[in-house]
């Protein structure tokens, strides 16, 4: 079996307690292009786009019991971070670092891809972000 895709894009769900913050790093500082509010059984999610994809900040009416856990691939397994491709990286990184966003990683080349790097910023609740590309 394979999956046949209804769109090109993927949709990342990201569960805050914060929608405001959140809206303001991914939308605001980003700049990711607001895609609206999107209302379900159980709670709400604001809706942000990057080229055909789809970040949704979902909110629930009822909290989660946890928050999240900070310190991206290394903290803990499973999906710990999400990865944009920035034409503009280091001019991002520096913005970051400027605006007092925590760059857990600056901009890094990939040894393999000369001319190619990356790096790992912290959105307000301490999800990983990682921003790749020419350096």
């Amino acid at each position: 079996m394979s999956i046949e895709p209804l769109f090109d894009g993927i949709e990342i769900g990201i569960v805050t307690t914060r929608p405001d913050v959140l809206a303001d790093f991914y939308g605001g500082f980003l700049g990711l292009e607001a895609k609206g509010e999107l209302e379900f059984s159980g709670g709400k999610q604001l809706r942000f786009g990057f080229g055909p994809n789809t970040i949704k900040l979902v909110i629930y009416d009822e909290p989660p019991a946890s928050g999240p856990v900070p310190g991206g691939g290394p903290a803990q397994a499973g999906i710990r971070y999400l990865s944009l491709g920035a034409a503009n990286l280091r001019q991002v990184a520096d913005e970051a670092k400027a605006a007092g966003v925590e760059v857990m990683v600056p901009p890094t080349d990939f040894p393999a891809f000369p001319g190619f790097g990356f790096c790992f910023l912290v959105d307000p609740d301490g999800n990983a972000v990682e921003l790749f590309g020419p350096i």
